[in-house]
């Protein structure tokens, strides 16, 4: 379930910062001051409305998100083995006890 969730809230938080940075500069009830927005990046000032940082900022968000994403397929696949493992173990180990108990009250009966 908590993976579900993962997936979810990444899905959601792209796709909304997706939006965002495709519609920047109409996006907002003050689209006008869009233009005014700046980054300070190593002492340069730039707009938030920057193509080439656009750019930037949709290529991490998909490649994060992506990675998230891989990131959780192997930690779910990982938990999933793990999990079969441990039932399988659990079976081998009740039914050796079962085999275990059962001769001593097959030995004791009246």
């Amino acid at each position: 379930m908590g993976i579900f969730i993962q997936f979810a809230s990444i899905i959601a938080f792209t796709g909304w910062a997706l939006y965002v940075w495709v519609h920047v500069e109409h996006f907002g009830s003050q689209s006008e001051c869009n233009n005014q927005v700046k980054y300070v990046l190593m002492f340069v000032n730039v707009r938030a409305t920057a193509s080439w940082l656009r750019g930037l900022w949709i290529a991490t968000l998909v490649a994060s998100a992506l990675g998230l994403m891989i990131r959780f397929g192997i930690n779910a696949y990982t938990l999933f083995v793990l999990r079969q493992d441990e039932i399988e173990e659990t079976k081998q180990a009740e039914q050796g006890w079962y085999i275990y108990m059962s001769i001593p009250q097959l030995l004791c009966v009246h």
